[in-house]
């Protein structure tokens, strides 16, 4: 995390069996990265426990072109939640590393908050 200080991150925790991600990847890409893909922001989907081929065929699936890891082991995943908690969760590190939780409603009213230039 230290090469993305003063950048805004954001985790988007996922796996390709969430019908409610594949939902949003497109909504996502869209409407977040796109616009800001080019300023002091990322997006990175971390898919949570699955084989590298089935993470690279769910990402052409729902048409995304920001960066998947994987989270073998749902380690980072744990970091954020319990084990048996719901796939879907993003997470904003904002740009001087402190992370907080989101709803993608609030994604937009806080781009300004969040200094992405």
């Amino acid at each position: 995390m230290k090469a993305l200080s003063g950048t805004v991150v954001v985790l988007q925790l996922t796996a390709s069996i969430c019908p409610i991600r594949r939902l949003k990847f497109p909504h996502l890409e869209k409407e977040l990265w796109e616009p800001l893909k080019n300023r002091n922001f990322m997006l990175i989907a971390v898919d949570r426990d699955e084989p590298l081929q089935k993470v690279i065929r769910f990402k052409k699936d729902v048409g995304i072109t920001y960066r998947m890891a994987l989270d073998p082991g749902a380690k980072i995943f744990r970091l954020f939640t319990t084990k048996d908690a719901g796939i879907a969760r993003d997470i904003v590190i904002d740009q001087h590393g402190k992370s907080c939780f989101l709803a993608v409603f609030m994604i937009r009213r806080n781009l300004k908050e969040w200094n992405i230039q």
